[in-house]
């Protein structure tokens, strides 16, 4: 068994530790990388570590975060993942993913089965699954292609929920997010091809960033929206709520007198007739059910394309039954 000092100069060694052991070009840097498997690319935990392998002054001296960086070989760690290294880009989605999505989808990446810090659970939706793993989807191309496709678009664009549902942020610059397209990939790389070893090392990370918690805290949820606020929201893009104001779409109807005016076309008012108490719930809900060919959208979101829950909707329906009382 080696002595506690020789697995120190071997670690020293083999880690690059030595200024006479500095990486001095990007060939050296992959020959480093493919000797010891994965690196960082600072010192954030027990891995070799990229940068400090280069013994370079910094990039900018006495500055935090970017500026401790080596001032002219800090680009290799992203030319290394250019070169299709995907142990690199595995690593750097989890530093995305430890840095921005911890709190909603935690320490696991099991989202809603897992706990905040206030017992409840998480917001997010599990990401650390089955279905989403390459070992399980490559066997399947076009399956594989789908899920990385939903997973991109998703991360890309976020996801808006009402109220008081936490809404998923959108994360691509392209939609006016942090992540440029190398790092969504990163965090794709991360969510589908990152073992559990991966994932226990979020922890680890957390406890390396200046004032993080290592207990995810989405923050308190964001306030109800009333009736009239989710109307607002999602139904003027062709309704009116102004009785003196025609609506956007020429064939939606103006609903500024709903409450006594309404039902507004046979289908239905002979689904009110029939007496139904949520006729009303159902037409919102989905209209082309009841009246196909109709241009109004599915609402209701346990249906393919619905944006909104029940209890959103219950919140139109009140408030559509008192206009104009």
């Amino acid at each position: 068994m080696e002595s506690l000092t020789a697995l120190r100069e071997r670690r020293g060694f083999e880690c690059r530790l030595a200024p006479d052991r500095a990486l001095r070009t990007i060939d050296d840097a992959e020959g480093f990388l493919h000797d010891r498997g994965l690196l960082t690319r600072t010192t954030d935990c027990a891995l070799p570590s990229l940068y400090e392998a280069c013994h370079e002054d910094p990039y900018q001296p006495g500055s935090p975060g970017f500026g401790t960086w080596p001032a002219t070989k800090w680009p290799w760690f992203g030319e290394l993942a250019g070169r299709g290294y995907l142990a690199t880009g595995v690593h750097r989605g989890k530093n995305l993913y430890a840095n921005f999505c911890f709190n909603c989808h935690g320490k696991l990446g099991l989202g809603n089965g897992e706990t905040g810090k206030d017992g409840k659970a998480l917001p997010g939706k599990p990401l650390n699954k089955a279905d989403f793993k390459y070992v399980t989807l490559k066997d399947d191309p076009a399956k594989l292609k789908q899920t990385e496709d939903y997973i991109r678009l998703r991360v890309t664009r976020g996801k808006a929920n009402v109220p008081p549902q936490f809404s998923m942020p959108a994360w691509g610059q392209s939609d006016g997010g942090p992540f440029n397209p190398e790092q969504v990939s990163q965090l794709i790389s991360f969510i589908m091809h990152g073992t559990d070893d991966d994932w226990a090392d979020i922890l680890t990370i957390r406890s390396h960033l200046e004032g993080a918690d290592t207990t995810p805290d989405p923050g308190p949820p964001p306030a109800p929206l009333s009736g009239a606020d989710v109307a607002q929201q999602y139904c003027t893009t062709c309704h009116s709520f102004d009785p003196n104001k025609p609506s956007t779409v020429p064939s939606a109807p103006n609903l500024g007198r709903y409450g006594i005016e309404g039902p507004l076309n046979d289908q239905l008012k002979a689904l009110k007739a029939s007496g139904d108490p949520d006729w009303l719930f159902k037409w919102v809900s989905n209209a082309p059910k009841i009246k196909p060919g109709i241009i109004m959208p599915v609402w209701i979101n346990t249906e393919p394309g619905g944006q909104l829950d029940e209890a959103s909707i219950r919140l139109v329906v009140q408030y559509l039954q008192g206009l104009g009382k």
